[in-house]
């Protein structure tokens, strides 16, 4: 393997020794490509809360799911990636 290419710190130290060319390539948003968006505050209706993940992730949305069910009136939960049993009381 001539590169290891990671998204975090952590999973270079994790991988240390294992090849001598890893990269890290931070999972984010460049700011550049957002500079022009100009942001409204919504006035109505509840709060957003908000999560995003992947199928691989799921298991920290299952954590959050009693939590999930206790706010589903006071808050629009929006969930972009997989939903455990807990999406009756989320936004789609």
């Amino acid at each position: 393997m001539d590169r290891l290419v990671v998204s975090t710190d952590f999973m270079a130290q994790v991988f240390d020794g294992f090849n001598a060319d890893i990269k890290i390539v931070k999972t984010r948003l460049d700011p550049l490509d957002w500079k022009e968006l100009q942001g409204g505050r919504r006035r109505a209706g509840k709060p957003r809360v908000g999560w995003v993940g992947t199928l691989h992730s799921t298991g920290e949305l299952e954590m959050l799911s009693n939590v999930i069910k206790e706010l589903a009136s006071e808050v629009d939960w929006v969930i972009l990636g997989g939903l455990p049993g807990a999406s009756a009381f989320v936004y789609s």
